[in-house]
């Protein structure tokens, strides 16, 4: 194989992958988040196609398809497993699905998606 001057160029995966999700609420928005009293957790999974996002204090940011982002956030609180990647490929559901993650690691770290795994504890990088 002849030499050649050509030197190879190799990014760090830090430089092509953002570290802050945009779409991920920032502190001040996570701090706004409230569950009223009449609502219980357990009850929160069957109503959470239902309910409206605003009584829980959660907005949706302003993106191109929100109701993707939403999607994302009422299958998370419906679900306490993962997603499939066949079916919820999309980023802003990604998004949103994380977001119910943070939502139930804010009011009940032990339910499954509320305990820190791997990837969530890069994405809630303001939960301590």
């Amino acid at each position: 194989m002849p030499k050649t001057n050509i030197v190879r160029f190799r990014r760090k995966p830090t430089e092509l992958v953002p570290l802050e999700n945009p779409y991920l609420p920032s502190k001040a928005e996570y701090e706004k988040w409230t569950l009223p009293e009449e609502l219980a957790l357990d009850t929160l999974k069957d109503i959470a196609g239902s309910i409206q996002l605003l009584r829980l204090g959660v907005t949706i940011p302003s993106c191109r398809y929100p109701n993707r982002y939403e999607a994302g956030f009422r299958f998370g609180l419906s679900t306490s497993g993962r997603t499939n990647i066949n079916e919820h490929f999309r980023p802003l559901f990604s998004a949103g699905f994380c977001a119910a993650k943070l939502f139930y690691h804010k009011f009940d770290p032990t339910h499954p998606l509320g305990v820190p795994q791997g990837s969530m504890k890069l994405t809630a990088r303001f939960v301590e």
